[in-house]
């Protein structure tokens, strides 16, 4: 009998966290409204040309549209030439408190380690951890 009852503990649990993320995401946060989601576009990166074997520094700007002035993280990721793609840390976007739309530095490093297509994808995270859609640039390795 003591056995089973570890069982039914499991079993319940999961069921439960189910149900909380039912409710949330069909009734919204009953303190607080939704937030608007965050829009990206125009991703822009130079340089367009890197060397294989060095690190290189990538800089340039995304445009966001944030109707309630949340934004507060960058993240992103970079797909190889293979495929295979690498989540970067996420970063604090500075400056952007309150702030509903306009431009986001970006800026990372990339040290590739063969020639190729290297895809940048950010996304912009808000306060309450919504993510924007997601916008790409291509860097040729060579």
């Amino acid at each position: 009998m003591n056995k089973s009852l570890p069982a039914r503990t499991l079993l319940v649990l999961p069921f439960s966290l189910l149900a909380l993320a039912g409710c949330a995401s069909s009734d919204g946060d009953a303190t607080q409204p939704a937030a608007a989601p965050i829009s990206i576009s125009n991703l822009e990166l130079t340089p367009k040309s890197i060397p294989v074997g060095s690190v290189s520094a990538l800089t340039g700007t995304v445009d966001f549209q944030a109707p309630d002035g949340n934004v507060r993280e960058i993240a992103a990721e970079v797909t190889l030439p293979n495929g295979s793609s690498q989540t970067l840390p996420r970063a604090p976007v500075q400056a952007a408190t309150g702030k509903t739309s306009g431009p986001v530095t970006v800026a990372l490093a990339l040290g590739p380690p063969g020639a190729g297509k290297y895809v940048i994808t950010v996304r912009l995270v808000d306060d309450r951890g919504g993510t924007s859609n997601a916008v790409s640039a291509d860097v040729e390795a060579k």
